[in-house]
């Protein structure tokens, strides 16, 4: 019997060793789920990023039809400092809204300035101007280079000149590579829309001050 003992004993040392992750899958099978799980996980990482690259990079594109408006008319798209308005797009605005822009040096730029067309010294331009349009309206003002822009402030704004009833008037500041885009509901008489104050300093924009009116 001590015999029989032993050897049992010895086979049961034996199996765990030798056969226990066969029948069983003991630590192989564990290493298969860890696997699936690790695997599963990194997919959902990987999937999540590419998401939250591709929104982080899509953005609205600038509203091209007040430049297609202007361009039409006959104005500079490609000056380095633009202000443009667009409206009566729905033809139920017979108004005559007129740009303006105040340079830093005390000149206005408005109709009044728009002399076929005129410059100001620092190179500010009229050069589309509409009254009471029966259709799309626009109105255009520029400055074609950087350099001749000297230091201070530049005010754009909107006058209704003549009270006509108006609304949904769009406008667009381009400053270098930089582009704003501006909607206001309506424009009474007598009170100008301030659109923003753009600060140069070494001929670029330092600093802009936007009004209630931006879009993006």
């Amino acid at each position: 019997m001590a015999l029989l003992d032993l050897i049992l004993l010895l086979l049961l040392l034996w199996l765990p060793n030798n056969c226990s992750g066969r029948l069983w899958g003991g630590h192989h099978g564990g290493d298969l789920i860890a696997g699936r799980t690790d695997t599963v996980v990194e997919k959902v990482i990987v999937r999540h990023d590419t998401i939250h690259v591709r929104d982080s990079v899509t953005t609205n594109e600038p509203n091209d039809s007040i430049d297609d408006a202007v361009e039409d008319a006959g104005g500079n798209v490609d000056g380095y400092m633009r202000f443009s308005i667009i409206w009566n797009q729905n033809h139920r605005s017979l108004v005559d809204l007129d740009a303006h822009a105040k340079e830093p040096t005390g000149q206005e730029i408005a109709f009044n300035s728009h002399k076929s067309p005129s410059h100001t010294r620092a190179g500010g331009t009229l050069d589309v101007d509409m009254i009471r349009p029966t259709r799309t309206g626009v109105e255009n003002i520029y400055w074609e280079n950087a350099e001749s822009l000297p230091d201070g402030n530049y005010r754009f704004f909107i006058v209704n000149y003549d009270g006509g009833r108006n609304h949904d008037c769009e406008a667009k500041l381009k400053v270098g590579n930089r582009t704003f885009l501006y909607r206001v509901p309506s424009i009474h008489k007598g009170s100008p829309a301030t659109i923003a104050t753009v600060t140069i300093r070494n001929h670029q924009m330092e600093n802009i001050e936007q009004s209630r009116y931006l879009v993006n």
